[in-house]
């Protein structure tokens, strides 16, 4: 019986395991997971004839179940010492990002309703784990654009999250923060660690512009309309303007400001950090768990959220790569000290 610790692939009913490296990596801002699994045969009759590119298949980790996707390629080549073989893949969902959606306009349809009709071709379920907003009066799916162009396009304007669970549904969510309860301790259980910070992304100032639809008289009038945020840590001379990809509502677009801030705030602040096994107290490192850090060289001692898990397998053994942010990166929570959101009915003034 493999070790609960041996990342296994499994394909066909088939199962693969003891690969010589290992690499699975899981998102909470992406929409699939992926994975590089890469073995030494002593001669071509080892290699894998089972595995090949569109072939289904399921990352597991003892009873956990990392990734259901599909094999996208196969990579076999040769040197003095020997064959070396590797597959890689990701998630269902990362068929979203290859394919074209069929042109369509909906009219009076949610982001759920609208996940649904994109995401039914693959055989791909959607399920919702954050408040939905208003639905789109009017929704068009431009020619050529993917299924994920369209829902991420949807996803901006409410604000929320487009991502996948091990079972290669398309979850619909925000920062949950499962709390964990793990703790992270520089000289205990970190190998190494770094913290990362910048404001190339950061601004001072964001508006976000659109147009309301209304009904006036039985036609439909559309009324500009703006929200902004601050972010009190950047000089307010830096500004970002956005444009709505769509029509919305004087809120939606307030709560697109608050989100750009906070997202652009939290994404700028991460540490990275490198822990033993693939497991804490509790479980898999998943993204969207919240744990606390303790490293006094990093100056570092509170809460954060993972945003990213690289689960890895080499010579220097079996390891996790997180990425930390601070756990309101992904709220609609306006950054402390910020100026209240400001609403304005045309005209705009910038």
């Amino acid at each position: 019986m493999a070790s609960p610790e041996e990342m296994i692939l499994k394909v066909g009913g088939l199962k693969f395991e003891k690969w010589k490296e290992v690499s699975v990596t899981r998102q909470l801002d992406a929409i699939a997971g992926s994975f590089e699994f890469t073995a030494s045969v002593a001669d071509k009759s080892a290699i894998h004839n089972d595995i090949f590119p569109g072939a289904e298949c399921a990352i597991v980790l003892g009873d956990d179940i990392i990734i259901t996707g599909i094999i996208d390629d196969v990579e076999v080549s040769y040197d003095v010492s020997g064959l070396t073989f590797v597959t890689r893949g990701r998630d269902k969902t990362g068929q979203l990002v290859d394919c074209s959606a069929d042109p369509e306009s909906y009219n009076n349809i949610n982001i759920s309703e609208l996940a649904e009709k994109l995401c039914k071709p693959f055989g791909i379920e959607v399920f919702v784990n954050a408040p939905l907003g208003k639905a789109f009066p009017k929704y068009s799916v431009e020619p050529g654009a993917t299924a994920f162009e369209a829902l991420e396009t949807a996803a901006r304007m409410r604000a929320v999250l487009l991502t996948s669970d091990g079972d290669g549904s398309l979850i619909i969510t925000r920062a949950g923060g499962e709390r964990i309860g793990a703790v992270l301790k520089r000289g205990v259980n970190i190998l190494n660690a770094g913290r990362q910070t910048s404001q190339i992304d950061r601004y001072g100032h964001y508006t976000v512009l659109g147009k309301d639809l209304v009904n006036d008289n039985n036609w439909r009038v559309a009324h500009k309309q703006k929200g902004v945020a601050d972010d009190p840590g950047i000089n307010p001379r830096r500004k970002l303007i956005i444009i709505a990809e769509d029509n919305g509502s004087a809120e939606s677009f307030k709560e697109r400001a608050v989100w750009e801030s906070v997202v652009r705030y939290g994404r700028s602040h991460q540490i990275l950090i490198t822990t033993y096994g693939w497991r804490h107290h509790k479980g898999i490192w998943k993204p969207n768990q919240i744990l606390k850090v303790q490293d006094d060289w990093l100056g570092v001692d509170g809460e954060f959220l993972i945003s990213e898990v690289v689960f890895q397998k080499s010579e220097q053994g079996t390891l996790t790569n997180l990425t930390l942010v601070p756990p309101e990166v992904f709220d609609l929570i306006p950054l402390s000290e910020a100026e209240n959101i400001g609403i304005w009915d045309e005209p705009i003034e910038l």
